[in-house]
């Protein structure tokens, strides 16, 4: 009957099974299931009726296992899963119906395991993932339904985040935090137009953020921020129109950013900013017309650019600025008819500038201004009709 209560579910010694839980008719609760003792088992819960609530789960000892959460009928809520025993293991946790909210998992004890998390039908929130032990893992979060909302993920050293995939419309991933060492989140992709990604925050050392895929109209990326030595950032992939990356922000020495590429029309790239000795800018690719990358800036001593290509119509690349000794750019090359550097600033002492290649018509070549001791300025190719270089000022000895 409707609004039935099952107050508390306790297993209390090793090695018990809970098979299967049921709740299959509307307005239905289930306030506590409490395992604690080492080895116990809960295979099944299965809400399956609206307006169910399932308020907490607690595994509180080693070993012990929990298989399947199934919520699918509209209005759902499971409030609190606690994981905080070393490993355990929450294999599936399955919201197919809409509007329903999962706003707190958390794990808190190393080795443990959250394996697929699934949410398909629109308006699903994801509130909270807390995960602050080291060496636990988060395999698998996938959102595939309009308006889904992922929220918060966090904190302990040798934790990996190996997939979050949206690929529905209007989805919002808003932050992702990392701020252990040695943490590993290996794939973000989002594949729908109009999805967000507003928040990356790596700030421990020897973090690794190897793929971010941007492969829809209208996504947005707008900050990541990479704050300890060490740290790396491989791949992002900008791979439809109309796509924003907005700020990328390395500030600890010894980080590398190696590839960014941006290969469909209208797409922009804001800002990127080094602001420590020894980091690296490896690769920029942007490869199709009216593509912007407004901001570069490098502020530290030893920072290398090394290779900025713009090879379609219509590109414009507006500010590179080398402020700090000893930074070197090493290669624009620019490959497609209407293309425009407007400004490239060196102003300390021993910066490099190697090479600057224009070999398409109409290109526009602004402002190249060098105004420290000891700077070069290597090789600059126009060799193609109607190419324009308007100033290049020296105004140091050497």
């Amino acid at each position: 009957m409707p609004m039935q209560t099952l107050p508390h579910i306790v297993l209390d010694m090793p090695r018990q099974t809970l098979q299967h839980i049921v709740l299959d008719m509307p307005g239905q609760t289930l306030p506590h299931i409490v395992l604690d003792m080492p080895g116990q088992t809960l295979q099944h819960i299965v809400l399956d009726m609206p307006g169910q609530t399932l308020q907490q789960l607690v595994l509180d000892m080693p070993g012990q296992t929990l298989q399947h959460i199934v919520l699918d009928m509209p209005g759902q809520t499971l409030q609190h899963i606690v994981l905080d025993m070393p490993r355990q293991t929450l294999p599936h946790i399955v919201l197919d119906m809409p509007g329903q909210t999962l706003p707190h998992i958390v794990l808190d004890m190393p080795g443990q395991t959250l394996q697929h998390i699934v949410l398909d039908m629109p308006g699903h929130t994801l509130q909270h993932i807390v995960i602050d032990m080291p060496g636990q893992t988060l395999q698998h979060i996938v959102l595939d339904m309009p308006g889904q909302t992922l929220q918060h993920v966090i904190d302990m050293p040798g934790q990996t985040l190996q997939h979050i995939v949206l690929d529905m419309p209007g989805q919002t991933l808003q932050h992702i935090v990392l701020d252990m060492p040695g943490q590993t989140l290996q794939h973000i992709v989002l594949d729908m137009p109009g999805q967000t990604l507003p928040h990356i925050v790596l700030d421990m050392p020897g973090q690794t953020l190897p793929h971010i895929v941007l492969d829809m109209p209208g996504q947005t990326l707008q900050h990541i921020v990479l704050d300890m030595p060490g740290q790396t950032l491989q791949h992002i992939v900008l791979v439809m129109p109309g796509q924003t990356l907005q700020h990328i922000v390395l500030d600890m020495p010894g980080q590398t950013l190696q590839h960014i590429v941006l290969d469909m029309p209208g797409q922009t790239l804001q800002h990127i900013v080094l602001v420590m000795p020894g980091q690296t800018l490896q690769h920029i690719v942007l490869d199709m017309p009216g593509q912007t990358l407004q901001h570069i800036v490098l502020d530290m001593p030893g920072q290398t650019l090394q290779h900025i290509v713009l090879d379609m119509p219509g590109q414009t690349l507006q500010h590179i600025v080398l402020v700090m000794p000893g930074q070197t750019l090493q290669h624009i090359v620019f490959d497609m008819p209407g293309q425009t550097l407007q400004h490239i600033v060196l102003d300390m002492p021993g910066q490099t500038l190697q090479h600057i290649v224009l070999d398409m018509p109409g290109q526009t070549l602004q402002h190249i201004v060098l105004d420290m001791p000891g700077q070069t300025l290597q090789h600059i190719v126009l060799d193609m009709p109607g190419q324009t270089l308007q100033h290049i000022v020296l105004d140091m000895p050497g």
